[in-house]
């Protein structure tokens, strides 16, 4: 009767122990959190109204220390972020495959024509402008990045910083 006791405890301790790991791995991710436009600091509202004047119903969220919104501008999706302090930090602004750059399209029939090209976007910053152009094949997504003209600069890289909304919305 003891023994099996001390089987059902240790059991349930395993099991408790398993699930509280789980919980902490799950937590260390971290998951953008909803920001109405009034919990904002001033700054981000005072640099955000003046690079994008007269843009209304912008969605808010932080995730690791970063404010980003996400919006629509003369009919386009986009997606900015900022520092705490206000700083502007990138735009990506999604883009239809025939308003890409010639070289790009080109670049993609002569070397990924057997893949399903996903939806693109012009990744804005202080240093550059590059576009970023998803590409799937077997269920593998693969990143191709261009720059302003069009030259294939990088493959695979991932754009970490607004890859889940874009993501998002290149599902949708």
């Amino acid at each position: 009767m003891k023994k099996q006791f001390f089987i059902y405890a240790f059991t349930i301790g395993a099991f408790v122990f398993t699930a509280n790991v789980s919980s902490a791995q799950v937590s260390d991710v971290s998951e953008p959190a909803k920001v109405e436009a009034n919990q904002l600091p001033p700054t981000i509202n005072s640099t955000f109204s003046s690079k994008y004047q007269g843009v209304k119903n912008v969605d808010w969220s932080m995730e690791n220390e970063t404010y980003k919104a996400k919006f629509n501008k003369d009919g386009k999706d986009m997606y900015a972020e900022f520092t705490p302090e206000g700083e502007w930090l990138e735009t990506a602004t999604m883009v239809e495959k025939d308003k890409l750059p010639a070289a790009i399209p080109t670049y993609l029939q002569q070397n990924y024509a057997d893949y399903t090209v996903g939806k693109s976007k012009l990744i804005e910053t202080e240093e550059e402008n590059t576009y970023e152009v998803k590409v799937v094949k077997d269920s593998e997504e693969t990143s191709l990045f261009f720059d302003e003209e069009g030259n294939h600069i990088d493959e695979g890289m991932e754009d970490e910083s607004m890859q889940e909304e874009v993501e998002d919305e290149i599902k949708g």
